[in-house]
């Protein structure tokens, strides 16, 4: 595997820390980086937080947040609050395609790069449009707690 490879496969894990860290749940954080990292190895771990810390998720798309390292890449346009309440863009698009073919909330914001807390909004946006319930949404945070 290249450098180059290496470092692209690590783009989902890299969201799926940043996405831990937004939530503020230290217990999550911890088994992530158990599969990373020794427990001996606070320095890198406390890094790995302060640096997904500092990843604008809620803000940026993937491609936004790596757009440096790749001129040319294509960037996809996060998903914006409408100021209605509503959120448009490919992002949300994505969210409500996952949740449609039956992923939790959870996986569902993981896969577009938004917390949980983020994902949780674009639920309520799903609800007040008419495409899901919040009975859906309920057993699905019963079944992942």
């Amino acid at each position: 595997m290249t450098p180059a490879d290496l470092a692209e496969s690590m783009v989902d894990v890299a969201c799926e820390l940043a996405c831990l860290v937004r939530d503020g749940d230290p217990g999550p954080i911890a088994e992530f980086l158990d599969r990373y990292t020794s427990e001996e190895d606070r320095e890198n771990r406390a890094l790995f937080v302060v640096l997904a810390a500092m990843m604008p998720v809620e803000d940026a798309s993937p491609a936004d947040l790596l757009a440096w390292a790749e001129p040319g890449r294509d960037r996809a346009p996060a998903a914006a609050d409408a100021g209605d309440g509503t959120f448009s863009g490919r992002r949300m698009a994505e969210y409500a395609r996952h949740r449609a073919d039956g992923m939790c909330v959870r996986r569902a914001g993981l896969q577009v790069w938004v917390s949980l807390r983020t994902a949780t909004r674009y639920e309520a946006a799903l609800v007040a449009a008419g495409k899901a319930t919040w009975r859906a949404a309920r057993e699905d945070h019963a079944a992942a707690a």
